[in-house]
Order: structure tokens, then sequence, then C-alpha cells
């Protein structure tokens, strides 16, 4: 709660599919909080730099924000997905489209390139935080049938998800979709 007289400014930024992480601040009266948060929650310290008291500490972080890449603001890592050629230099990239991962062929040595097309959406969807799909064109064709492409995060410990759709589909389940490729794009934590 504020104190009489206290103004409070907050700036938050999302960081739903276009981002792995975001750094966010919050300004009560001269009190500079800092945040950062990606998909399994936000590390906040308590501490506060005092605009007055800290000026100097203060200036420091705002230069060295000034001089972080969009990888340092959480966009993906060109390396993991490329964007379009060419592309808007606006970041965060309201979405995805047209945009390239590249996933190894399983048992092979052969590289399948994924493009996004449109982002899909559903109303009520049972998906884990963060879980968002684009609908793709892949190179060279792996399907005749219309394929997608569905973006999570995942524990480490924790089994695929394309284990439990090949157990289901053994044990008789319909209705499954088909797996074509598989591929742990980044690592959040080397830690479970």
């Amino acid at each position: 709660a504020l104190q009489s007289g206290s103004y409070a400014l907050e700036v938050l930024s999302c960081t739903y599919g276009t981002r792995v992480c975001s750094h966010s601040t919050i300004l009560i009266d001269d009190r500079l909080y800092f945040l950062y948060y990606d998909a399994c929650g936000i590390v906040y310290s308590g501490q506060y730099l005092s605009l007055i008291e800290d000026f100097e500490k203060v200036a420091a972080v705002f230069i060295a924000l000034a001089s972080c890449t969009y990888e340092h603001f959480g966009a993906p890592p060109a390396s993991i997905i490329e964007p379009p050629i060419p592309h808007s230099k606006a970041f965060p990239p309201q979405k995805l489209t047209d945009y390239t991962i590249r996933v190894q062929y399983p048992g092979s040595d052969k590289q399948t390139r994924l493009t996004l097309k449109d982002p899909l959406y559903a109303q009520y969807v049972l998906a884990g935080r963060r879980t968002f799909a684009y609908t793709t064109v892949s190179s060279p064709q792996i399907s005749q049938e219309r394929l997608m492409v569905k973006f999570s995060y995942q524990v480490n410990t924790r089994k695929p998800e394309y284990e439990f759709i090949n157990i289901a589909r053994s044990a008789g389940v319909g209705h499954l979709p088909h797996v074509h490729l598989w591929a742990d794009l980044w690592k959040m934590s080397d830690r479970a």
C-alpha cells in the first residue's frame, strides 16, 4: 500500500510467445525496484535503489540496459529461431510469422526447416503456461497433412510430451496428433 503523497510507476512487459524473458522496473516515490521474469516466474529481490541517494548506481544500471542487445532483453537467439529477411526492427515482434527454426530429423543427420505461418488460438485449451502454436511449412516437405509447431516450456526431468503421445497411441487412444519432429530449442537452466 502506498503512503499518502506517494507516487508509483510500474513498467511491465509481456513475455508471451516472442520473448524468453523480460526485465521490469517499479518506481515508488524515489525508490527504483528491478524485476526479472521468465516462464518460471518472477525474481524480485525486495531491494531498491534511491534515485536521489544512489543516483550513480541508478545511472550505471540505465547505461548497462542501454547497451543490451535484443537477446539480453529476451529475444530468442537467432541461432535458434531465425527472423525473416528482411525483417521488422520492432522489438518485441508481435508474432513470429515467417520466423524459421531448424530441427534435426530423429535418427538422421538431415535437418528440416520449419517456417512459422499463422498463430493458432483457441478460447478454451488445456495447456501449460506460455504454450503457443503456429501453422508451419516444412522444407523438405515431411507430410501431406497440414502441420503445426507447438512451443512449450518443460521441466528438464519430466518425460517429453511426444513420449506420452506414443504411449497413448500404442495403447489404442484415438484422436492424437502425429508427432513428426521434436527438439529442445533452449534450456532456461541446466538444473532440474
